[in-house]
């Protein structure tokens, strides 16, 4: 497809890396304090692949202080193309260690920079793959969301009350009965979503910043996901003539 491979512009790569970056650190900052670490020091049981080795919780340290350096690099551009590869690595090894889906999302998009990182305006492969795998990621959901019954509102109602008894504040809190409302705005902004960005680009990153941002901020955790969305996102915008 014509738009995976087009330019993109110098800024918006810049503003990506920094994205990128932060959300790096952000995940490793969310794990630590979220107490991960007991996983490590035996209290507490994680989602991990069982059949890999457990890190030690010196070694766990050690690997989040690596991951918030490559992303501190990332952000302030200093030797950016090793530091995405540091990122990646660092974050691959955390992944085997507590797996969440948000977390394969930021990996999966680090790796595409690791393996091939844009440094002109046009697109090389790892742009496409990025832009290709955002709109995977949305038209995916949609289907799944459609085939779940997302739309009825019961899902994110559920989620909301379950934010609510585990005593997980985010910033806007959204009375369980505007959770059909919202739903069906979510499934349509999806669903929007990937033509506007292959169409309109400047109105699709746009509407993805408003999109994730509005999702970080009504539900606690996924600021990761919302970064690394954005990042994504950047690298659509053509160069301004």
């Amino acid at each position: 497809m014509r738009a995976l491979g087009g330019p993109v512009s110098r800024g918006a790569r810049d503003w990506s890396f920094r994205l990128l970056g932060a959300a790096v650190i952000v995940m490793a900052a969310q794990e630590y304090l979220a107490g991960h670490l007991g996983v490590h020091t035996g209290e507490l049981y994680g989602r991990r692949p069982g059949f890999l080795p457990l890190l030690p919780a010196a070694a766990m340290i050690a690997l989040w202080l690596v991951q918030a350096g490559a992303g501190l690099a990332l952000i302030a551009g200093w030797k950016r193309n090793a530091a995405v590869r540091v990122a990646a690595l660092a974050t691959v090894a955390a992944l085997t260690q507590h797996y969440f889906n948000q977390k394969m999302f930021l990996v999966l998009t680090l790796a595409a920079f690791a393996i091939d990182p844009p440094d002109s305006e046009e697109a090389g492969p790892s742009t496409g793959a990025v832009r290709g795998q955002l709109l995977l990621l949305y038209i995916a959901s949609v289907a799944f969301k459609l085939r779940d019954g997302f739309a009825s509102g019961d899902s994110l109602a559920a989620t909301l009350e379950q934010l609510g008894d585990r005593g997980l504040s985010p910033w806007i809190v959204l009375p369980l009965a505007a959770a059909p409302v919202m739903s069906k705005l979510a499934l349509v902004a999806e669903a929007a979503l990937p033509f506007a960005l292959l169409r309109y680009p400047r109105f699709g990153v746009a509407g993805v910043v408003l999109l994730h941002l509005g999702l970080a901020l009504c539900l606690p955790g996924i600021w990761p996901y919302t970064l690394t969305a954005c990042a994504a996102a950047l690298l659509f915008l053509p160069p301004f003539r």
